[in-house]
């Protein structure tokens, strides 16, 4: 569902994205709307490097 978490609190997104990125597979992707959760840095996760895509790989349980 895109653009959901900017209806949201950021510290009720953080938590959100938490779970979420618990929930994903190893290997798996989150993948957001280019303004969604700009703050996050998950230490689970490793950003996919591209301009236009705000996106996610999970790397470690």
């Amino acid at each position: 569902c895109q653009n959901v978490l900017l209806y949201f609190r950021k510290f009720d997104q953080r938590d959100i994205l938490a779970r979420l990125s618990n929930q994903c597979a190893l290997g798996g992707y989150i993948i957001l709307a280019p303004g969604e959760a700009l703050f996050w840095r998950p230490s689970n996760m490793r950003r996919i490097a591209h301009p236009q895509i705000n996106a996610w790989q999970k790397i470690s349980a």
